[in-house]
């Protein structure tokens, strides 16, 4: 269909970002995106929870 490829603000060839980064690029730029915290304790998930305010799944 196109013969030659877009460039679009001089693309990388490989994007590889985690999970959290890429929410963290979003919610720069001012799309909403869900909040999460990563843990590994019981007393880790309860600060995450008084950090976010929010229930626990």
């Amino acid at each position: 269909m196109f013969k030659e490829g877009l460039s679009v603000a001089g693309s990388a060839r490989d994007m590889n970002i985690h999970e959290y980064q890429g929410k963290a690029l979003f919610a720069k730029h001012g799309i909403i995106v869900q909040q999460g915290v990563h843990a590994t304790s019981v007393e880790e998930a309860v600060a995450g929870w008084d950090q976010i305010g929010s229930s626990i799944v």
